[in-house]
């Protein structure tokens, strides 16, 4: 089970208050991006300050905390293990498919954000498993909540499951190449996992060139070694990462 969070985009490094329109904040934190996230232990709480702050409503709750604030709703990811890799996130009828299902263990309505599997593509292809972890983000905490305690079937198989974490896998935001978020959330200047250059990773001249190889952060650090690329195993500081999870 979960608690109920609400992200602010555009607060600034404000504070918020304890109360927001009389519902108890629990806790609040700014986030590498500049947003701030805000929780609600009840989950009537949190759906009222949503109902307060519609989309495109420039006077509600979130001008308290900057003058440009607005929501973004939070998602719920659900971690699916063992899961066939006969199954295709990515088809056109994939989340359909899962609804359906899963419509007698889910009974609330389901909104499927987002699947996709937790491994990356280039280790998907190059290591080919029959089965693998699949994420799956619910707009909704209830329906969350259901697919935990109730369980996921695809295929007709019921598979163990679990609240989607950071513990589940290291962050590192390919933007500007740091970890502890994604890019989604960056608003860094862009450094390229390559060559520590102003430009995108997919752009560099240099991805199989290992003389040309920096790391931005190490170098920072003045780290003795910083001549490697970004997502190096050997990186001390990718190694520090690791061992906080």
């Amino acid at each position: 089970m979960m608690r109920e969070h609400l992200q602010l985009t555009g607060a600034g490094n404000t504070e918020p208050s304890i109360r927001l329109l009389d519902r108890v904040v629990s806790a609040a934190r700014v986030l590498p991006s500049g947003d701030v996230l805000v929780q609600t232990d009840d989950i009537k709480d949190y759906e009222d300050l949503i109902k307060a702050a519609p989309a495109g409503s420039s006077d509600t709750w979130c001008q308290l905390l900057g003058e440009n604030a607005g929501l973004k709703i939070q998602t719920y990811t659900v971690v699916a293990y063992g899961v066939t890799c006969r199954f295709s996130p990515s088809a056109q009828d994939a989340r359909i498919q899962l609804k359906a299902e899963n419509v007698r263990r889910i009974s609330t309505a389901v909104e499927i954000v987002y699947m996709d599997w937790l491994m990356t593509k280039r280790k998907m292809d190059e290591t080919r498993p029959e089965s693998a972890k699949l994420l799956i983000e619910f707009a909704d905490p209830y329906a969350a909540n259901q697919a935990i305690l109730r369980g996921l079937a695809i295929y007709g198989r019921n598979h163990d499951r679990q609240l989607f974490n950071d513990s589940h896998r290291l962050q590192q935001c390919y933007r500007c190449q740091m970890y502890g978020y994604i890019a989604r959330n960056c608003k860094r200047d862009i450094h390229c996992a390559y060559c520590v250059g102003d430009h995108d990773s997919k752009e560099c001249p240099y991805t199989h060139n290992r003389h040309k190889a920096k790391y931005a952060e190490c170098a920072k650090h003045k780290r003795p070694d910083f001549s490697h690329f970004a997502f190096d195993r050997g990186c001390p500081i990718r190694g520090e990462e690791l061992a906080k999870i």
